[in-house]
């Protein structure tokens, strides 16, 4: 859908195209249309809130105003007639009492034949333990952080999988360069990656990185618990809660710290791998935006 619709544009297709129920995937800056005007179109309107609470600016106080804010906001949305509201929740955690939510559903598109490929990849540059940092790596994904906490850490070598931001990629510069010169292999895969090379890496590596400023769900997370892989969560409040679910066995969490950084590596890579863990389809995702009756 053209994000440059209002409301009473979407409105307006919905009865034209006599829709009984029109969703809007990212839904965060419909909410407060929603809320003054209500929906005028034909059926119901599903709105999900991409990100439902407040990013981390060194205020907490603020960070918990914002974050109440958008969600009174989902409260008031749900409120008016024909519209319900839904915000995005990590498939790892339980939803809270109070207002609509929908887990971020996991899929996993890789084969086992281009997780071994990979993984025969990455072999032949070094043996050891390949740890990744994966995905779109802006400068919130602390790649410095992770380079230096790297160092140190017997056997480990460095996958960077996605597109990298230049000034990330820049920040990171030294880290990088002083775990090469420590005879660190390091990796880079710096372009988009299709959702199966995506699913692949998390697959063959041993251990995937998210150490993470801002808060929400992660994808990367739920896709490495699901493929089996060791998980280094640091930073992000939501991180911190996902690695509570999962437990020692699968991911440990630290602060965005290189010292405790550097030790929660080790202790993950020490670890036996975990098992897969199964159970994070997309019917419980598309079943609720499809509700008619929310």
């Amino acid at each position: 859908m053209d994000t440059e619709l209002s409301l009473a544009e979407v409105a307006e297709m919905a009865r034209t195209l006599d829709a009984d129920i029109t969703v809007i995937p990212d839904g965060d800056r419909y909410l407060w249309e929603s809320i003054i005007h209500g929906w005028r179109g034909k059926g119901r309107l599903n709105l999900l809130a991409m990100r439902p609470s407040a990013q981390p600016n060194g205020n907490w106080v603020r960070e918990a105003a914002i974050t109440g804010v958008k969600r009174l906001r989902l409260l008031a949305a749900n409120c008016r007639a024909g519209v319900a509201a839904y915000a995005l929740r990590s498939p790892l955690g339980r939803t809270p009492g109070l207002g609509k939510w929908v887990h971020d559903p996991v899929t996993l598109t890789a084969t086992i034949d281009d997780v071994n490929r990979v993984r025969s990849e990455l072999l032949d540059v070094a043996d050891g333990h390949w740890v990744a940092v994966v995905g779109s790596i802006t400068e919130r994904k602390n790649l410095e952080l992770v380079g230096r906490s790297l160092l140190g850490v017997t056997g480990a070598n460095l996958l960077l999988a996605g597109k990298i931001e230049p000034s990330a990629l820049a920040k990171a510069h030294a880290a990088l360069s002083d775990l090469r010169d420590a005879g660190v292999s390091v990796i880079q895969w710096n372009r988009p990656l299709t959702d199966r090379e995506f699913d692949a890496v998390i697959g063959a590596v041993d251990c995937i990185v998210a150490a993470h400023t801002n808060e929400g769900p992660s994808g990367v997370v739920s896709k490495a618990a699901a493929a089996g892989t060791r998980l280094v969560l640091a930073g992000a409040h939501s991180l911190r809660r996902d690695a509570k679910i999962l437990g020692r066995t699968r991911a440990y969490w630290c602060r965005l710290d290189t010292a405790e950084l550097r030790a929660a590596l080790v202790k993950s890579l020490a670890a036996p791998a975990p098992l897969p863990l199964a159970g994070f389809g997309s019917s419980r995702f598309t079943a609720a935006l499809l509700k008619g009756d929310s």
